[in-house]
């Protein structure tokens, strides 16, 4: 059984409590990572380096004080004591030096909508739904694809 799979992902669980983060860009995706992540493991240690912050990362600093935010341009001096790297940016050529610095130091990077240079990539994340007593809860299943990530709901009938 040699068969190579189209997907070489293999699902884990990461702590993200004991990992730094950091996440090169400050647009709308980078909002969304941060919102994500920060909403999940609020004390995640994330830093965020772009040129330009959207407004509403620079708030989010209040109600997170793990999140650092520097308003400059990427070096590869910015890996040092990173575990995880999110690029989020647009521009080819800094994806490339990214992609580039992580693979020399080893170190874990997703980038937006690159499969082939991410070495992680993010599943979707639910809400926690209510409890309640099982004959009044509906059971969801969810099916996924991925790299598109693509996931359809089905409804089961209850018990």
């Amino acid at each position: 059984m040699n068969k190579k799979s189209e997907n070489s992902f293999f699902p884990i669980l990461i702590n993200l409590q004991k990992l730094s983060l950091l996440i090169v860009g400050g647009g709308t995706l980078a909002l969304e990572k941060t919102k994500l992540i920060l909403n999940n493991h609020p004390d995640s240690a994330i830093k965020i380096i772009a040129e330009e912050i959207h407004e509403d990362i620079l708030s989010m600093q209040i109600e997170f004080p793990s999140l650092m935010i520097e308003a400059k341009t990427y070096e590869s001096s910015d890996l040092c004591g990173m575990d995880c790297v999110i690029n989020t940016c647009s521009d080819e050529g800094l994806n490339l030096r990214i992609d580039r610095d992580t693979r020399e130091q080893k170190i874990l990077l997703h980038t937006f909508n690159q499969q082939e240079s991410s070495g992680f990539q993010f599943m979707p994340v639910f809400p926690e739904r209510p409890k309640s007593s099982i004959s009044k809860q509906r059971i969801w299943i969810y099916s996924f694809s991925i790299p598109a990530i693509k996931f359809s709901r089905v409804d089961l009938p209850e018990p």
